[in-house]
């Protein structure tokens, strides 16, 4: 029978395990003057290091084979077959988003946006881009989060939202049905809801990251951690939803976390390639604006459109 509260609280504990692993353990490996790193132990701060960065997938496995729901859908696996354009757009919109990124710092600056046609400068960026050791960064530590997000957390906040509606539901509406002749439909607010509160929840899961080291806005600015963090949430807000967009279009995690690793591995190639040193070392907050945000909120809007143009009313 479907049941909000028990929705609810799932999606509760869900937070309580991903937010305790990743904070708890960062406790203890994100101080540069912690115990773990000043007695030399790496292989415990990488043990810990894993352990927050996996704290999505975890929940979700514990929650999954808690509830019964195990993994029969599939989401885990790969599903190219009707999908290889979800899958293309996962490499090339990210890379997109770097490109408006460089454009748009160099716009505000004035400089920059010079292609440094020095081969050796090309090698030494691309070849790690393309290691072994960039690929396992990428698609095995990044999977740690998206077989959470976009797995169990945006899914079940779906779930949570639906509208009820008796007997029958328009055609074309995801439908869930309970054991009376009520049906629970998926419409906008549903979708809106989720990928609004799933991107804080993620935004949030970060904050840490952004207080202790300056991810993606660096520290010098007004209003440090605050408002990285809040602009942290906006960016995964639209960033969320291109990324529910590709898990949707290919009923797989695959396809987002090739997004979101492509993404998270290509930026910093990008800005280097074709922004200036003093571009780069003076505008940490700037570039986070430019590189992230607001091409965030560019793909993110698209996206956001076409979910709820597959949704009900």
């Amino acid at each position: 029978m479907y049941s909000r509260k028990k929705i609810a609280l799932q999606i509760i504990l869900y937070v309580i395990i991903c937010f305790g692993l990743m904070y708890i353990t960062g406790v203890f490996y994100l101080k540069e003057d912690g115990y773990l790193v000043r007695n030399n132990l790496q292989n415990a701060v990488r043990v810990l290091n894993l352990l927050g960065l996996f704290s999505p997938l975890i929940a979700c496995v514990i929650l999954r084979y808690a509830s019964g729901e195990g993994f029969k859908d599939g989401i885990m696996l790969p599903k190219f077959t009707g999908h290889f354009r979800w899958y293309f757009a996962a490499v090339c919109v990210p890379l997109l988003m770097g490109l408006i990124g460089c454009v748009l710092i160099t716009i505000i600056l004035h400089e920059g946006f010079t292609f440094k046609n020095d081969y050796s400068l090309a090698v030494n960026m691309l070849n790690p881009a393309l290691s072994l050791d960039i690929v396992y960064y990428s698609m095995f530590i990044l999977l740690g989060e998206e077989l959470g997000w976009r797995a169990y957390l945006y899914d079940k906040l779906e779930e949570l939202f639906r509208h009820k509606e008796s007997k029958t539901a328009k055609t074309g509406e995801d439908i869930v049905k309970d054991k009376s002749d009520d049906v629970f439909c998926l419409d906008k607010r549903a979708v809106s809801l989720s990928v609004i509160i799933g991107g804080i929840v993620w935004g949030l899961w970060h904050a840490q990251l952004v207080v202790v080291t300056g991810l993606n806005f660096g520290k010098d600015y007004a209003g440090f951690p605050y408002v990285g963090i809040v602009l942290m949430c906006i960016s995964c807000i639209f960033m969320g939803a291109f990324l529910q967009l590709l898990r949707k279009r290919t009923n797989s995690v695959i396809a987002p976390t090739l997004a979101h690793a492509v993404l998270d591995s290509s930026t910093s190639v990008i800005l280097v390639m074709f922004l200036s040193e003093k571009a780069i070392s003076e505008n940490a907050f700037l570039l986070g604006i430019c590189g992230l945000v607001i091409p965030s909120i560019i793909v993110g809007a698209v996206s956001w459109y076409l979910l709820l143009r597959e949704s009900g009313k």
